[in-house]
């Protein structure tokens, strides 16, 4: 049994809708705290926050919808959460007190965020290596994606499923000065890695 013309034109309407950001949780919540709530406690205050965001946020009811809900304002509209975030300026100092590691950045000047993607992409634990078709340049623009620790039969297998098993050797090229060396199964990639595979 096939879809009906409402589902298929539901499913169409999500699957061009565009990622995007939702302020409105954000500007409810904002809203919310610049009023004067007199002396309630934490809790409480945080209780009539959540109610005051349920009883005014938009609720995405599309044409033709039977079964509802989004979370933000329109399909694929990603609310921001600043009550998760912070309670308090005690709440913000515990955080900048706290022993994680900071980096400093600027959006304006762009200070800071070359050692901030440098220590996100060394947190992900990955290795990014290139295919090479011999006598031809190395493809560097899609690389292959793999846990750090993997080796060449490892890059093999992201290759192709059968070249794990028929891969004879591969030479490899990268910064640490290797030029086209020979190596086998066991040798573990490095980032930036370049194999011309041999089966």
């Amino acid at each position: 049994m096939g879809v009906s013309e409402r589902v298929a034109r539901l499913r169409q309407v999500s699957l061009e809708a565009k990622p995007c950001i939702s302020a409105e949780r954000a500007a409810l919540i904002t809203d919310f705290y610049e009023e004067d709530r007199g002396t309630v406690s934490a809790p409480v205050r945080r209780a009539l926050a959540f109610r005051h965001l349920l009883e005014n946020k938009a609720i995405c009811i599309l044409e033709g919808e039977l079964i509802v809900g989004e979370r933000g304002p329109a399909p694929k509209a990603t609310p921001t959460y600043p009550e998760v975030c912070c309670h308090s300026l005690e709440d913000l100092d515990v955080l900048v007190e706290a022993p994680f590691e900071k980096f400093p950045v600027s959006a304006l000047t762009g200070e800071g965020i070359e050692d901030l993607r440098r220590r996100i992409f060394d947190l992900l634990r990955i290795v990014r290596v290139y295919s090479k078709i011999p006598g031809k340049k190395a493809d560097r623009e899609t690389p292959f994606i793999l846990k750090k620790g993997s080796n060449l039969r490892d890059a093999a297998r992201a290759v192709h499923k059968d070249f794990a098993d028929k891969l004879s050797y591969a030479r490899v090229w990268n910064r640490s000065g290797l030029e086209g060396l020979r190596v086998n199964r066991d040798y573990v990639l490095r980032d930036e890695d370049i194999l011309e595979l041999h089966i």
